[in-house]
């Protein structure tokens, strides 16, 4: 198993229950992931499982490069995890797949009915042998329950929303995300490389995610603040989502909400410090 250094802890698990040699490669770096692809056995099976939006970063596997780099390797298998890029991702909203024109590319392709699709449960797509496979021995399915009539329904409906109104609210979205991410960033907030609705504010302290989180709620806007173990220490941050239903004037109340909550904060570390002294 070659995973990505920051798949979602979901993945991680998945790989350590498989039993199977998990080698982890460098966060999108093909040249890192082909290096440790060269040095395992020609016969040994090989699955490379990447994010194709990552969870905390916001940002996007470089699918065509993955292929191209699968395709060169013999016994090698390409799984992408779409939860957080159906919906997102392509001109209608159909995911990654349709954001690189890779349709039928990728060997596993797996996703959430709890994001876009607002349901529960999930689903993976693969070649009729591998879903009769998993379907025959995968114990989170042999053990399961069937999704609920109106469960399945919910989520049939939001494909079907997705299929007819995509183009457009996809639109809509990502105008949103290009919007807010540039006013982060001319009021000095980091947000890294995101390029989509999960845009984080790094602050590289548990104290400041905290505390910034809690102003935030104070004034209505609901922020998560991530810490360790969820991201690695030094990489705190606020973890934000934006949808195509917000209006510029909700996106401008959330900045102006970081941007005092965040005086707030200084503030008060600054009389701390004095009060030390």
């Amino acid at each position: 198993m070659l995973s990505d250094d920051l798949n979602h802890a979901s993945i991680v698990d998945g790989c350590r229950f498989s039993q199977a040699e998990v080698v982890k490669f460098r966060h999108n770096d093909i040249r890192d992931l082909a290096c440790k692809l060269g040095e395992l056995p020609d016969d040994a099976c090989k699955l490379i499982v990447v994010d194709a939006v990552y969870s905390m970063d916001g940002d996007i596997a470089p699918l065509a490069e993955l292929i191209e780099l699968r395709d060169r390797h013999t016994n090698t298998m390409l799984m992408v995890d779409e939860a957080h890029s159906l919906g997102v991702l392509g001109t209608h909203g159909r995911g990654i797949e349709e954001h690189f024109n890779c349709h039928g590319q990728i060997d596993i392709l797996m996703g959430t009915l709890s994001k876009t699709i607002p349901c529960q449960g999930g689903y993976i797509a693969g070649s009729h042998e591998l879903i009769t496979y998993l379907r025959y021995n995968a114990r989170g399915f042999i053990f399961s329950a069937a999704l609920s009539p109106v469960s399945a329904a919910a989520a049939q409906a939001a494909l079907e929303v997705i299929e007819s109104e995509g183009k457009v609210r996809r639109r809509r979205l990502m105008s949103n995300v290009g919007y807010f991410i540039l006013r982060l960033r001319e009021e000095g907030f980091d947000v890294g490389n995101s390029e989509t609705a999960i845009v984080p504010v790094l602050l590289r302290s548990e104290s400041l995610a905290l505390e910034m989180a809690g102003q935030c709620n104070v004034e209505g806007i609901y922020v998560m603040p991530v810490v360790y173990p969820a991201v690695p220490k030094g990489t705190e941050r606020l973890r934000m989502n934006v949808t195509c239903d917000h209006e510029r004037e909700d996106l401008d109340y959330a900045v102006h909400a970081l941007v005092r909550a965040r005086a707030v904060v200084e503030e008060a570390a600054k009389a701390r410090l004095v009060g030390g002294r």
